[in-house]
């Protein structure tokens, strides 16, 4: 696809990406170094991440190393392996060999832009509930790996006029629960594919809107003991309080990652988040 003669008009790109991928794997220089293994010039893909993006957005004094340029630099062993070993930032050495240095951090500034209470409207265990309607239901399928979905019809169980998670055949409760601007519209459906057993999980980052995303298999696990959503311990009371859950067991959190930035962006480096997940 990138050739000699549409090459200046291409740019590498990534989007989210998880964490222990860029610890393991790395980030755009993982980009370049499988470009070139498929055959791609090293300078041209350099190019791709460097001067092509800089001048997509206007960058005009950045993206190569020239006289008037800032002097942002990035330091490899070789054109090879692409491993980062040094980088430079305005001229002055912010990472030498993996470790950040010469980079102070305005702590007070970083806090305050930490995400305070979500704007999201009162919920109840009610809030939550499936009217039966005594006919097939339509349920999300996940196929592993992808993004694309399938949709079936299924028979599903209910329980006083209300369906409920099936976990025989993998079919859970899903919420979408609106937290900008406390609407108080919460999306519900049904989802196979997580495979849990018990518990839930729940997730402040779901893209594109970011709203709290929630499956679990009973409404239960959504709410505190006492069926309150606006109280802890409850699974959605503490997303809203800015963490990514793994399932819940047997009333204990099994693990979680606080997303104290807008409930999207973690306060902790990299490598604290890569072993967490």
């Amino acid at each position: 696809m990138v050739n000699d003669k549409n090459s200046r008009r291409c740019c590498f790109v990534s989007d989210a990406l998880h964490s222990e991928d860029i610890q393991q794997r790395g980030h755009l220089n993982f980009m370049i170094k499988k470009a070139i293994h498929l055959g791609l010039d090293p300078a041209t893909a350099v190019q791709l991440v460097t001067l092509n993006p800089a001048g997509y957005f206007g960058l005009k004094d950045r993206g190569a190393i020239a006289p008037g340029y800032s002097a942002d630099i990035a330091v490899l062993d070789d054109l090879e392996s692409f491993e980062v070993t040094s980088v430079c930032k305005d001229g002055r050495i912010v990472v030498d060999h993996g470790a950040l240095v010469n980079f102070p951090v305005d702590l007070q500034k970083a806090t305050a832009i930490e995400s305070k209470a979500l704007n999201i409207a009162p919920l109840s265990p009610e809030s939550l509930r499936i009217p039966f309607s005594g006919s097939k239901a339509r349920v999300i399928e996940l196929v592993p790996g992808q993004l694309i979905t399938h949709k079936s019809y299924e028979d599903v169980k209910s329980k006083n006029g209300f369906v409920t998670s099936d976990i025989e055949s993998d079919v859970l409760k899903l919420c979408v629960v609106e937290r900008h601007h406390a609407s108080g519209r919460i999306g519900l459906g049904l989802v196979r594919g997580f495979g849990l057993n018990r518990g839930a999980m729940a997730s402040s980052v779901a893209h594109d809107s970011h709203n709290v995303i929630a499956v679990g298999v009973s409404d239960e696990q959504y709410s505190d003991r006492d069926g309150d959503l606006s109280n802890p311990p409850g699974l959605l009371s503490q997303i809203f309080s800015g963490y990514w859950y793994k399932p819940a067991l047997s009333g204990h959190w099994i693990r979680s990652s606080p997303l104290s930035v807008w409930r999207y962006v973690p306060m902790k480096p990299t490598l604290g988040i890569a072993f967490a997940e």
